[in-house]
């Protein structure tokens, strides 16, 4: 189960309802955090938001895990935030992957 492998890696599973995690509403929200790339907070609309973050949005498990995280720190309640986050895609090229043994002995 995926919760015993949480607690193996001391990670505590937080139980979400399943509504957290819907992504219709993610091109909405994502316009009213997100700021421009030159640093502007204004012009953003669903539409350029869904063009511009076409990958997580065409993914469903991105973009419900979006979704649920963005949710999970109420992060479109809190109005100080609007237009002050970035989107980027991770460059996973950049890490390396440890087993658990390595991670213990590393302290992380």
């Amino acid at each position: 189960r995926v919760e015993d492998v949480l607690r193996r890696c001391s990670v505590l599973p937080t139980p979400r309802p399943k509504s957290d995690f819907d992504a219709r509403a993610l091109p909405d929200n994502l316009a009213r955090l997100l700021r421009r790339p030159d640093g502007t907070t204004d012009g953003w609309t669903p539409a350029l938001v869904s063009e511009r973050h076409k990958a997580v949005l065409e993914s469903p498990a991105a973009a419900a895990a979006l979704a649920g995280a963005m949710k999970y720190v109420e992060a479109v309640a809190d109005s100080s935030g609007h237009a002050r986050y970035e989107l980027r895609a991770l460059d996973t090229q950049s890490f390396m992957r440890i087993d658990s043994a390595a991670a213990k002995a590393l302290h992380v």
